[in-house]
């Protein structure tokens, strides 16, 4: 007897090979109609087909995500992310893995933090572990903004990934409160990981500082970005 998860995966065959018209309804839009249709009847199977089609357009993993966390809690998110085949050399791969655990990890986030973290520290530097995700989570931290960057700061993933995920943090950071972002910095042991968020501090004090703000661009490990954030004080000389 054809199952649920037969019948989808039939009839998802068939459209895709009917070479349908991509400005009608593209591959990624049927598929999650497919998801939502066996959300209504079997959540196990909604998973397979999604998972095994890699249908991660944001309307059907949003509510497959929703529907997992409500029948199966934060276990069953982190379980359902780490099932996911990621193989490394497929772009459908990837892109499926990394929303399925953005958007996964979104709920966690609310439900219990500390798990959250602890999935990014255990998949740190993986592809799927995007930015975007890190970054959240760095939020979820602490209320603090310098807490959420020592955070950032000491978490093993690229030295690129750290520099721009610190320095959106640190934006809101010196929005809020420059002093305590400012001495935040000093206290660090500069490097190029902090080079844009002292791009930052040059650029806010060159507004009351000039001296101040050139001291702080010379801080820059980045040669070009360094050259670039004091050619630009210089012209508002």
């Amino acid at each position: 007897m054809e199952t649920d998860l037969d019948e989808a995966r039939r009839v998802f065959a068939s459209v895709a090979a009917s070479g349908a018209d991509p400005r009608v309804i593209t591959r990624q839009q049927y598929g999650s109609m497919i998801v939502r249709e066996l959300l209504t009847r079997d959540l196990d199977q909604a998973i397979a087909f999604s998972d095994g089609e890699f249908i991660w357009w944001n309307a059907s993993i949003e509510k497959l995500a929703a529907e997992v966390g409500k029948q199966r809690g934060v276990d069953g998110l982190l379980r359902w992310i780490d099932n996911v085949e990621y193989c490394g050399d497929e772009v459908s791969e990837l892109d499926y893995k990394k929303v399925a655990a953005r958007t996964a990890l979104a709920i966690v986030i609310g439900e219990e933090p500390g798990r959250a973290r602890s999935w990014v520290i255990a998949n740190a530097g993986q592809p799927y572990a995007d930015g975007d995700t890190i970054q959240r989570i760095a939020m979820a931290v602490d209320e603090n903004p310098g807490l959420q960057l020592t955070w950032l700061a000491e978490l093993p993933i690229g030295a690129s990934e750290r520099r721009d995920r610190i320095a959106g943090i640190f934006s809101g950071y010196l929005s809020s409160d420059l002093d305590a972002a400012v001495r935040w910095l000093a206290e660090q042991d500069l490097g190029p990981i902090y080079d844009l968020a002292i791009q930052q501090v040059a650029d806010a004090a060159a507004e009351f500082d000039r001296e101040g703000a050139r001291t702080w661009a010379g801080e820059i490990s980045d040669e070009a970005l360094r050259a670039a954030t004091l050619k630009r004080l210089d012209l508002l000389e």
